[in-house]
């Protein structure tokens, strides 16, 4: 697959710029799967009039077949494209359980452009959480700039999962989308354009306990729903969840006309809730981190509760919780420590949130000590 995105400038000199990227076909009328960010640049207005889509077929000795993207999904890196000819080979996406750890995979694709190239390896773990919403399979299976969009086999010859990632500087440390999202997310991408996916508005926190509501978006399905920040959530629709990815998965089931009970814990009693779904915003701490207070995203964002310890418009806080393994986890923050945020920037290019905090931990033997901190975040638990 080869997206030519015309020139690019760079030390005074122009240069074609040109992404290679695999795909493989699930329906003999010309359904080829990708990622997402393969064919990106086919999708952004910035760059979408000067990008143009080819295909190189089994056997094509150089001739490249021209495709279209029909529908897209940033947050599950995925796309479906269509190509005017009737493939020789149409692969079937599994639907039995994801890989389990020690379990052979071959991967095809395209590394460096070279077509049709076959590589083999284990499943290492499962659950990893890369993407904006549910969880990916981690392989050892060899991966390169290519290799993206190629399907991941099992020994039946089924699509495991689609290839999508691997870590640079680290040899056997890759990722594929499992074949059991991809089907979910199959029926979206069908119906053409950007994907839509449900959400309900809440910032969800993970312990050892279960799932924590840290954060209700303003004017959310959630927040009409009556969920409140410090609730608990048990079940989905009738699916018990402790695991943030699990309740994300069991929300693509829905689509966004659906009305939906959640089960949740509220002061130590059970409560079921029903809500309405609405699509899911595209970078939903962004939009958080814009236009909500800065108190109430700190939990979501850094894993902070803070109160007001100053006036109203200062950002100065005293924390009064910290969560485990969060970026104030790692910043040593605990109760009691003040928080001065000097900066609180959206990054819209990379889409982060940047801050700049003093920190004074609490008074300790008459010492106190102020320490600047840059940090910048991405979240993905959202649901």
């Amino acid at each position: 697959m080869f997206i030519n995105r015309g020139l690019r400038l760079e030390g005074g000199g122009a240069y074609s710029d040109v992404v290679l990227g695999s795909g493989f076909f699930i329906s003999s009328d010309g359904e080829l799967l990708t990622n997402h960010h393969v064919i990106e640049s086919m999708v952004d207005p910035k760059d979408s009039i000067s990008s143009r889509l080819w295909v190189a077929l089994p056997d094509s000795k150089g001739i490249r077949t021209p495709a279209r993207v029909v529908g897209w999904d940033r947050n599950l890196d995925l796309a479906l494209l269509k190509v005017e000819t009737k493939p020789r080979y149409v692969f079937t996406l599994g639907a039995g359980p994801d890989p389990f750890p020690g379990e052979k995979l071959q991967a095809i694709g395209s590394p460096g452009g070279l077509e049709q190239t076959i590589t083999a390896g284990i499943a290492s773990a499962q659950k990893r959480a890369l993407l904006a919403l549910g969880a990916v399979i981690q392989i050892d299976v060899p991966v390169n700039h290519g290799n993206s969009g190629g399907p991941l086999l099992d020994s039946s010859g089924q699509v495991v999962g689609v290839v999508f990632a691997g870590i640079a500087n680290f040899r056997g440390v890759n990722f594929a989308i499992p074949a059991s999202l991809v089907q979910k997310d199959l029926p979206r991408l069908r119906v053409g354009g950007a994907a839509i996916l449900p959400w309900v508005g809440l910032g969800l926190q993970e312990d050892q306990a279960g799932l924590e509501v840290i954060y209700v978006s303003p004017r959310s399905p959630g927040e009409a729903a009556g969920i409140r920040v410090g609730d608990r959530l048990t079940g989905v629709a009738g699916v018990p969840v402790k695991e943030i990815d699990v309740a994300q998965v069991r929300l693509l089931d829905f689509g966004t006309d659906a009305l939906i009970p959640l089960e949740l814990i509220r002061s130590g009693k059970p409560l079921v809730l029903w809500t309405t779904l609405e699509p899911r915003p595209e970078f939903p701490l962004e939009e958080a981190a814009r236009k909500d207070l800065v108190a109430k995203v700190m939990p979501l964002a850094f894993g902070a509760e803070v109160k007001d310890a100053g006036k109203g418009g200062d950002r100065k806080f005293t924390v009064t919780k910290v969560w485990l393994g969060s970026a104030s986890d790692d910043l040593s923050l605990v109760e009691g420590d003040s928080v001065e945020v000097r900066q609180w920037v959206v990054n819209a290019k990379e889409h982060l949130l940047q801050t700049e905090w003093t920190i004074r931990p609490k008074n300790g033997k008459g010492q106190s000590a102020d320490v600047k901190q840059q940090i910048e975040t991405a979240v993905r638990e959202f649901l």
